[in-house]
């Protein structure tokens, strides 16, 4: 087995793991006012959208509600890029019902939905979650996502969420030495210098999963080269391998994040604004929204659809 480096250092796991929702739960830096707008905005059962890019901390700031609200069957959280795009809310609904009861079948008022990455929903997903919510079987629904603008919410949600949008701007660079230096402990310079991991920061371009992912690769190559003199920028970007502009040649994140299926890594196709994938993807052919084995017709674009 390939040596790693956080043994030499009496670490018992990976100080640099990243799972925000089952990891042991960390102190966010730099987001202390929206850990407290969160947690106010639930408990006065609202709907409000988290937006900030990729790697910013969204998922981050739910495993913070989901701490301050435990309890059996009292919170739902789903990552809609990991299961069925048409989600069956009913369905949550009485899974958390036997969690809390043991009883299957009947729904539980009063839940904590948490929906995060949610760009890729059907219109049938908001009519669910809206006849819910006002049925009071929700009693808050939080949505994530990169941009609150290009989500397309029926009205009928956009009124219930209204100005309750939080915006997770880039840390600075403080913030996120900060992080660092709490996953390491105080001997972290031992590891890495203070001017090691600003370039990472700056090159990671505000992306903090990208960041601390390319921590441990650099704290990785140094044990395995046996450097510990300060490595220079080009050393670091040779390290990390993480310039991907010049790999793409494209300026667009979101480009190269669409080039391939994260579920079977096959190459989508563009259809409309949507990336789609065939044989993952269930998808309106003329727009490109996804779509229910049992729809008729397309919910966004509304052609019917040949038997």
């Amino acid at each position: 087995m390939e040596d790693r480096w956080y043994e030499q250092y009496d670490f018992d796991d990976n100080p640099f793991l990243i799972d925000p929702i089952s990891d042991e739960p960390r102190q966010l830096i730099g987001r202390e006012e929206e850990e407290k707008e969160i947690i106010y905005r639930i408990l006065s059962s609202n709907m409000i959208f988290i937006e900030s890019a990729k790697g910013r901390g969204k998922t981050s700031l739910l495993r913070h509600a989901i701490e301050n609200f435990r309890g059996h069957g009292k919170v739902i959280y789903v990552d809609a890029n990991k299961v069925q795009k048409t989600i069956n809310v009913e369905l949550l609904l009485k899974g958390a019902a036997k969690v809390r009861s043991g009883i299957m079948g009947k729904k539980p008022k009063n839940l904590i939905l948490l929906l995060d990455n949610i760009e890729s929903m059907t219109q049938r997903n908001w009519e669910r979650i809206k006849y819910y919510f006002d049925q009071n079987y929700l009693k808050s629904v939080v949505f994530t996502g990169k941009n609150y603008s290009k989500v397309k919410f029926p009205e009928s949600i956009k009124s219930r969420i209204g100005n309750r949008v939080i915006k997770l701007p880039n840390l600075e660079s403080d913030e996120a030495l900060q992080i660092i230096q709490d996953r390491l402990g105080d001997d972290y310079e031992e590891i890495l210098s203070d001017e090691e991991i600003m370039q990472l920061y700056k090159i990671s371009k505000g992306d903090l999963k990208n960041f601390i992912t390319n921590n441990y690769r650099l704290a990785q190559y140094k044990y395995d080269a046996g450097k510990s003199e300060i490595m220079d920028l080009d050393e670091i970007k040779t390290a990390t391998r993480m310039d991907v502009t010049e790999v793409y040649e494209v300026d667009d994140e979101d480009e190269i994040e669409a080039n391939l299926c994260e579920e079977c890594e096959s190459k989508l196709v563009k259809i409309g604004q949507y990336y789609r994938c065939k044989d993952c993807d269930n998808f309106c052919t003329n727009c490109g929204a996804l779509i229910a084995e049992d729809d008729k017709k397309c919910p966004e674009c509304n052609v019917e659809f040949e038997d």
